[in-house]
């Protein structure tokens, strides 16, 4: 952004970099790459990244100074302190001299023996990662690479038969249009096995030319050759089922770029949203597909790996992320603006994703915690239902006032301006200039009112509501003044069971009583959907592990100010401590003198931080602070796209548990019910119009009868899976039904 307001042709020459390793020495970087090391203003000698021996030289003359801290001395270096403690002891055993020979770096190469032997295993039919598995104890992974490089341009076919195959290819499909034509009248059966004949010939001409490690297709026709497989988590279809009707996969294959291949996109998807469904709650979970029937489970040649799906959702998200949580969205609030209601209810609040990692993240309030903590402030958008919506990261942790007005002009764009939009939000809102701004704007809200607030007697309370289980009385008193010209909105009082008195402010046409029910449904519906969405779905999952710089104009909270304050508030309290003491020893006591210098050196020091306290700002931007260089963000777009497929899923699992629920004994458990039937295993069977799942779920008898009944309404809506091209109607039944 720095670069964005600067002349053109003018460039800018950056400032050379210093780490201090105490308050009169530093390590600075100069244009050249030459390394400076002073000391107390004198330059005491220099060295570069070629020259480590004249580092360490430098290290261990600066170690032995009692006012260096090794931590600190190792930062600046650019080294960890478990390096210089190792270059600390071979100069203490071997002396310093050993400091000046090099040591041989990296392993030996590789044996004619050992080539052979990673040849083999990929001769073998595996992957990269599956020979390293192998013989890791002995070679690293890059080598293991290097192997496959060597073996894979050894046996890769030569330019005359790659257009032999080709030829053959062409010829194969000429032949193919012209049977179809011929054969158009033939019985089913018969047209079944043409196409299986013509599946076996590509099958045999597609081995003649060696396969990547990538995942492609494998129809189901080849999969299952006798007519009939076992597969492990066949339940999961019905969730892929169900996302390719809400037409997740239709807007990844519009929305991905062209470098994206379609087929490896649409089986990382599936591998997400399986281990997902089974309860993995991370894309590392997809090792736990990997049975014999993994490649039947997502209709890929081989098994893919949680690096590989990681990759290919990487290469997604880098230009298609946004738009395809947008038009999820999107599709959302028309589903819900499709009943043309006079208003619709969202619920908006934030909630932080903790990081315990090793980079320095900025940090945000954590109110279970009551205090900060390093992570990324997510703010989440649930309709009246709690199901999810959307959700937008803010790794800057804005506050609240700052993400209602957009998000709610992005809701009322797709849904039009004749439905009108309530939003409902906590106390982290509720300021008169952010309240005036969304009356202003035409949009509905109720929020607490923020005390204090002049309490009402009980007489006061005329009306009464039933939630739940407590009778909760209220009243509408007169409209709340927000000051400052900003005008006035409607000011509801509850008086709780309890005998405690809440205040609502709210803007909107709406009942007192509705309003009043969608404040207090919050914590029922939202608040709910964070632990179960954690639970079940591990939104508090980092997913993303890549990191980059943070913004070194960005204006954020002044570390050495915080530490000032914290001084400031240790000094206070030593002279609190040492007036106490005073005040309860006798005149002529042998410890008042000690604890009378205590109270002044405690008074000395306070003005001393309040004076320096002058000049450091409360906020700064990055790049004036200690923080520059490593102050880190995790980017959000891949962590968007899994969190997108997560919300799908969220949604997918309510809508079944609705449908499940009543037929259960114990209806509040029909999520958890529901887990197994997508965990079941299956016996699969295709034919030309549809393909047959037998499913096996663990489950009481009247639990089968529910799922039987599911089912049912399932196959009624006529799914299909991803990637089948020929539409084949999946029909899901229980084994034994």
């Amino acid at each position: 952004m720095a670069e964005e307001t600067m002349l053109a042709g003018v460039a800018r020459k950056d400032e050379p970099r210093t780490r201090w390793f105490c308050s009169n020495g530093a390590v600075r970087l100069r244009d050249d790459g030459v390394y400076e090391v002073t000391a107390g203003g004198y330059l005491i000698g220099t060295y570069t990244r070629k020259e480590p021996e004249r580092r360490n030289l430098l290290l261990i003359a600066l170690a032995d100074n009692s006012e260096v801290e090794l931590g600190a001395l190792a930062r600046a270096f650019g080294i960890t302190t478990e390096r210089l403690r190792q270059i600390r002891k071979l100069a203490s055993e071997q002396g310093v001299d050993a400091l000046m020979v090099r040591r041989r770096l990296g392993r030996k190469p590789l044996s004619a023996h050992m080539k052979k032997k990673i040849s083999a295993l990929f001769d073998d039919g595996l992957t990269i990662d599956q020979a390293y598995s192998k013989v890791k104890r002995s070679v690293s992974r890059a080598s293991v690479g290097r192997v496959h490089k060597e073996w894979a341009a050894t046996r890769a076919p030569s330019a005359a038969e790659q257009s032999a195959v080709k030829q053959e290819a062409q010829q194969q499909t000429l032949f193919s249009e012209q049977t179809d034509s011929a054969d158009a009248d033939r019985a089913p059966d018969d047209a079944l096995m043409v196409r299986s004949e013509s599946a076996d010939r590509a099958s045999r001409r597609s081995r003649a030319i060696v396969v990547s490690p990538t995942q492609s297709l494998l129809h189901l026709e080849g999969a299952l050759e006798r007519g009939g497989s076992h597969v492990q988590h066949a339940g999961s279809w019905i969730m892929l089922a169900a996302l390719h009707d809400s037409g997740l996969y239709d807007d990844a294959e519009k929305f991905r770029s062209d470098n994206v291949d379609p087929e490896q996109l649409r089986i990382a998807i599936d591998a997400t949203a399986t281990t997902l469904a089974i309860g993995q709650r991370c894309v590392e979970g997809v090792r736990r597909l990997a049975t014999p029937s993994v490649t039947t489970l997502l209709r890929s040649r081989r098994k893919p790996s949680a690096n590989w799906t990681r990759a290919r959702l990487h290469e997604f998200a880098k230009d298609a992320a946004v738009l395809l949580h947008l038009s999820e969205a999107r599709r959302h609030a028309l589903l819900l603006a499709r009943s043309k209601p006079e208003r619709l209810t969202f619920y908006i609040d934030n909630h932080l994703r903790r990081y315990t990692g090793k980079h320095v993240i900025r940090k945000g309030w954590r109110m279970q915690d009551k205090r900060v903590v390093p992570g990324c402030t997510d703010y989440y958008v649930h309709d009246a239902a709690g199901c999810p919506v959307m959700r937008m990261d803010r790794p800057m942790h804005e506050p609240l006032v700052d993400t209602v007005q957009p998000i709610g002009r992005f809701l009322q764009k797709q849904v039009g301006s004749d439905v009108r939009l309530l939003f409902v939000f906590d106390r982290a809102g509720a300021f008169p200039e952010h309240l005036a701004a969304l009356r202003d704007e035409n949009f509905e809200f109720v929020t607490y009112e923020r005390k204090p607030y002049p309490l009402l007697p009980s007489s006061a309370f005329k009306h009464k509501l039933r939630y739940r289980r407590e009778v909760i009385r209220w009243c509408e008193r007169p409209q709340k003044n927000l000051l400052r010209g900003r005008g006035r909105v409607r000011r509801i009082s509850l008086l709780m069971s309890d005998g405690a008195q809440l205040n609502l402010l709210a803007v909107s046409t709406a009942a007192a009583d509705e309003l009043i029910l969608a404040l207090l449904h919050r914590w029922a519906r939202q608040e709910n959907q964070f632990k179960h969405g954690n639970e079940r779905w591990g939104i508090n999952q980092l997913d993303g592990r890549r990191v980059e710089p943070y913004p070194e104009d960005c204006v954020i909270p002044n570390p050495a100010r915080r530490r000032l304050e914290l001084d400031l508030r240790d000094a206070r309290f030593d002279e609190a401590d040492a007036l106490r003491e005073l005040a309860h020893l006798p005149r002529e006591h042998r410890r008042r003198e000690r604890l009378e210098q205590m109270v002044n050196d405690a008074y000395a020091l306070q003005c001393e931080l309040e004076a320096r306290r002058a000049h450091v700002p409360t906020r700064a931007p990055l790049r004036e602070t200690e923080l520059t260089h490593r102050l880190r963000l995790h980017p959000g777009r891949y962590k968007l796209v899994v969190d997108t497929i997560r919300i799908a899923l969220a949604n997918v699992e309510t809508n079944l548990a609705a449908e499940l629920a009543p037929r259960l004994a114990k209806p509040r458990e029909a999520k958890k019910t529901l887990a197994t039937l997508f965990t079941a295993p299956g016996q699969v069977r295709i034919s030309t119009d549809s393909i047959s799942v037998v499913l096996q779920p663990a489950g009481t008898r009247r639990e089968y009868r529910a799922f039987a009944a599911l089912l049912r309404r399932i196959n009624a809506r006529r799914l299909t899976l991803p990637g089948d091209a020929s539409g084949r109607r999946l029909r899901f039944r229980i084994a034994n039904s």
